[in-house]
C-alpha cells in the first residue's frame, strides 16, 4: 500500500516536500521518522541532491524495501528505531527532521517530539505531516456513500486504536519547545489518473480497511468490484516547526 501510495501520489508528494524545502533549502542531513518503504526518503534525495537521510523505522521489513529500493544509493541510510523508546544513538544530529504520517502511531507524541526537538539544532525544523483518513477513489460513482460509510466505520476504530490520529499537532508542537512558522493544508484529487495503479491502490486499501474493521462483507464487495473509472481524493495536514536557540 506505502509503495502504490508513492507511485500514484507522486506528484502529491512532490508539492509537499517542495513547500518543506522552501523552509529548509539548504539541509544537508535530514532524519525521516518512520520512513516506512521509503515514500518520503525518495522525495527528499530527489529535492535536496546535497542531502543525506537517514531512513528510521521500527519495522526490520519496511527497511528491507527500502534498501531494495536504494540499491546502489550512497546517500541514503536504514537505521531501525522505535522513537517510543529515544531517539536512535547512532543518528546524526539533522537539519532537518521529516514526519510524515508517523507520529500518530506513536504510544506518546509527546514525548517523541521532545525528543525531536532536543536532537535538533538551534534553527534546526521538524516537518510534521499527517493524514486524517484514508484516500478515497469513488467520490464520483454510485458507490461514493458506500465507501463514504466504511470511513465512518474505520474512524470508529482508529478513535480506539490509534487514539492520536487527529491530535491538535500544533499545540503538541508548542508545548515541545517547538515555534510553529507554517501549517498548511493539502489536498490530491486525481480525476484521471493511471487506472492500473489506482485500480491497485484502491485494492491495498479497501483490503485493509477490511483487515482493519468489521465492515459488512457487501460492502466491501462492492468496493472491491471496482477496477476502472476510479478517481483520487486525498488529503496531508502540514506543519513546519522550528527549534528556537
Amino acid at each position: 500500500m506505502l509503495d502504490l501510495d508513492a507511485v500514484v501520489l507522486r506528484e502529491f508528494h512532490a508539492e509537499i516536500v517542495s513547500w518543506v524545502k522552501g523552509h529548509v533549502p539548504d539541509a544537508k542531513v535530514i532524519v525521516d521518522i518512520g520512513a516506512g518503504t521509503g515514500a518520503g526518503t525518495f522525495q527528499l534525495l530527489a529535492h535536496f541532491p546535497d542531502a543525506h537521510v537517514v531512513a528510521v523505522d521500527s519495522s526490520d521489513e519496511m527497511l528491507h524495501r527500502l534498501d531494495e529500493h536504494a540499491a546502489g544509493q550512497d546517500r541514503v541510510r536504514t537505521v531501525v528505531g522505535d522513537l517510543d523508546h529515544g531517539w536512535p544513538h547512532d543518528v546524526p544530529k539533522p537539519d532537518l527532521v521529516w514526519a510524515s504520517n508517523s507520529m500518530h502511531h506513536m504510544a506518546d507524541p509527546a514525548k517523541v517530539l521532545r525528543a525531536i526537538h532536543d536532537a535538533l539544532p538551534p534553527g534546526g525544523v521538524l516537518a510534521l505531516l499527517e493524514i486524517e483518513g484514508f484516500p478515497r477513489f469513488l467520490a464520483d460513482t454510485a458507490d461514493a456513500e458506500v465507501e463514504e460509510r466504511c470511513h465512518e466505520a474505520m474512524a470508529r476504530r482508529r478513535a480506539v486504536d490509534m487514539p492520536h490520529m487527529g491530535d491538535d499537532w500544533g499545540a503538541a508542537l508548542a508545548a515541545a519547545g517547538f515555534e510553529v512558522r507554517d501549517a498548511r493544508r493539502f489536498t490530491a484529487h486525481l480525476t484521471d489518473p493511471d487506472q492500473e495503479a489506482t485500480a491497485q491502490y484502491a485494492r491495498a486499501t479497501f483490503e485493509r480497511m477490511r483487515d482493519s474493521g468489521d465492515l459488512p462483507d457487501e460492502d466491501m464487495a462492492r468496493l472491491a468490484a471496482h477496477r476502472t473509472g476510479l478517481t483520487v481524493r486525498a488529503e496531508r495536514l502540514g506543519w513546519i516547526a522550528v527549534r528556537q536557540a
